[in-house]
């Protein structure tokens, strides 16, 4: 006997592609095989699949498939009958992942043309799109330079509150929307004067030229010294007492109630200067009585000028004055001195005088019309005028000055005409109602010019 064998052409059809947005387990839909004919489900190998995907039964046309990930498989239906030639057909399946869109932080710029966004990133084959929110008042339309990069820069603000929104797509994928809000405020200026040199151990305060315009307010003063920052008050404070001598850079930063900081354009400088050092001394240190001369030295250090205040109202510029005291007591000399930078420092001595006789006479005087020492009289208490005589003599003994009167004294004229310099000779009488009688002087006065 013969058996023939008669096979039916088959036919392969593996179904309608698909595109699923975040499915990642489907049913395949190829055609039954029909008769003897048998069917296969393989995976493309001329396609390089997202992954390996898992067919729980090759041979069923419906069967299931997982596994997927995001991207496009081939998988080939092939359908065989004996010695026929076999049919096969190739399903496309497209997987997407379902797009989450963040449009980033708000954002406060200030004052600012453009900004940078911070769009959350597509993944994956997703894409992105920024574009204004067209139902909301914005100011101004926004450019965006290259609208697609969710770090796109966009341009155009102008003053006030904006709303973009970043749109993710994927395949058949619902889209993904977020939206930003933007606020532009208006820069303050920070601004400040100041003087640019001190002495050491003053303070200098600067003038506050801050402003911001209305409705904004500043909330926020800081100074930059020398680099380094120091802790911001609420309100300006523009005193400083430098710690030493040396040179002080100002910045001043300020910031508005809207969170908008600025800078000062210029910084400025301040010279602390350093400060002269009084110092004198006297002679005799003690035992001092009263119309005793006191000669004192300066022993000042980078001082231009000397000022001494003797503590009874008398005052000098002299550098090295020699002075006396008409009545005891403690008395305060101060000593003020200035240096070349106007910088002045001052010291304060106490000094005993004790009580003497009551009357003394200078060794020397300067009639030079400077107003220092230019008239020789005694220096007299407790003298009667009514007893009070007073003789000058040159070296020849000629008399050449006489006074009766205490208050009245020598200007080194004689007949109008000034003297020689040189030395004088004096005699003095006078009652002394401390001691209750007559006393006569003689002695020496060198007149200088």
């Amino acid at each position: 006997s013969m058996v023939i064998n008669v096979y039916n052409q088959p036919l392969a059809d593996a179904g309608p592609d698909q595109e699923l947005c975040a499915t990642y387990v489907t049913d395949l839909a190829g055609n039954i095989p029909l008769g003897t004919a048998t069917g296969l489900w393989t995976m493309d190998a001329s396609h390089v699949q997202p992954s390996v995907a898992l067919l729980n039964s090759p041979t069923s046309y419906d069967t299931e498939v997982r596994d997927l990930v995001e991207g496009t498989y081939r998988l080939v239906w092939t359908v065989s009958n004996g010695t026929c030639t076999t049919a096969t057909d190739t399903l496309v399946i497209k997987i997407y992942d379902q797009p989450v869109s963040n449009a980033g932080p708000d954002q406060i710029i200030c004052e600012e043309f453009t900004t940078v966004l911070a769009g959350s990133t597509p993944l994956g084959t997703a894409s992105g799109l920024w574009t204004i929110d067209n139902n909301f008042g914005n100011p101004t339309q926004i450019l965006f330079y290259d609208a697609i990069d969710s770090n796109a820069t966009a341009s155009n603000f102008q003053e006030g509150t904006y709303q973009l929104i970043w749109t993710l797509s994927n395949g058949v994928c619902p889209v993904s929307i977020d939206t930003v809000v933007l606020t532009n405020y208006k820069l303050p200026t920070a601004n400040f004067n100041i003087g640019d040199r001190i002495c050491f151990e003053q303070c200098i305060e600067a003038n506050n030229l801050s402003y911001v315009q209305s409705p904004y307010t500043i909330e926020s003063y800081q100074w930059l010294i020398n680099g380094v920052p120091e802790a911001a008050t609420a309100t300006f404070d523009g005193i400083f007492c430098f710690p030493d001598t040396g040179l002080y850079s100002l910045l001043l930063i300020v910031e508005t109630d809207r969170g908008c900081v600025d800078t000062s354009d210029v910084e400025s400088t301040v010279t602390v200067m350093s400060l002269p050092i009084a110092n004198f001394s006297y002679v005799p240190e003690e035992g001092i009585t009263e119309l005793l001369e006191i000669q004192l030295t300066d022993e000042s250090i980078d001082a231009e000028s000397v000022h001494y205040n003797f503590g009874d109202g008398m005052e000098t510029d002299s550098l090295n004055p020699i002075y006396w005291y008409t009545n005891y007591g403690t008395y305060e000399i101060t000593e003020v001195v200035v240096n070349a930078d106007g910088c002045r420092d001052t010291i304060v001595k106490k000094i005993e005088i004790k009580t003497n006789d009551n009357l003394f006479v200078p060794n020397a005087f300067t009639p030079n019309g400077d107003g220092s020492n230019d008239v020789f009289y005694p220096v007299e208490r407790g003298v009667d005028a009514k007893y009070f005589n007073l003789y000058v003599f040159n070296r020849w003994g000629q008399l050449i000055y006489e006074s009766h009167d205490p208050s009245e004294g020598w200007d080194g004229l004689h007949k109008t005409k000034q003297v020689k310099t040189g030395v004088y000779v004096w005699k003095l009488s006078y009652y002394s109602n401390d001691k209750q009688k007559s006393i006569e002087k003689i002695g020496h006065v060198n007149l200088l010019r």
